[in-house]
């Protein structure tokens, strides 16, 4: 799966990491990532595939969600980046475009499953509306 990664500053929501280090106890960004979904459900031509980003939609260090926009379907992704020393807080979010694998192997086009510059477009908004970071930039 192809993702881009933003990169942005913000003192928007905080990253409290808990007491105990394994990966029983979830990442800090739920909140977050629920801000991002439900901006995302009030923008134009997006939905969702789940209303709540639940306390079981984490892995490792991020939380997930997915969001249709065009019959295109995108998994989004919040993470604390490790730097508590920072002020701003520092985050990545990712967006991917998520694979229908029968489609895959059937037309095999590496083209069909990168992130088209609308969706992009409107993820970058939707930060910028939901975090207001004091820094932004994309990454591959």
């Amino acid at each position: 799966m192809q993702s881009l990664n933003a990169i942005i500053d913000t003192t928007s929501f905080e990253k409290a990491w808990s007491e105990v280090a394994d990966d029983s106890v979830p990442p800090p960004g739920q909140l977050f990532a629920q801000a991002l979904l439900d901006r995302f459900v009030r923008e134009t031509g997006v939905s969702s595939l789940v209303p709540v980003v639940d306390p079981d939609m984490w892995e490792h260090s991020n939380w997930y969600f997915w969001v249709i926009q065009s019959g295109r379907t995108f998994m989004i992704g919040v993470e604390p980046l490790p730097d508590d020393e920072r002020t701003p807080l520092r985050w990545r979010l990712f967006v991917s475009r998520v694979r229908v694998p029968l489609l895959e192997l059937l037309f095999r086009r590496r083209t069909a499953h990168l992130v088209p510059v609308e969706f992009l477009a409107t993820f970058e908004k939707v930060i910028t509306e939901v975090a207001a970071p004091t820094s932004f930039s994309w990454k591959r």
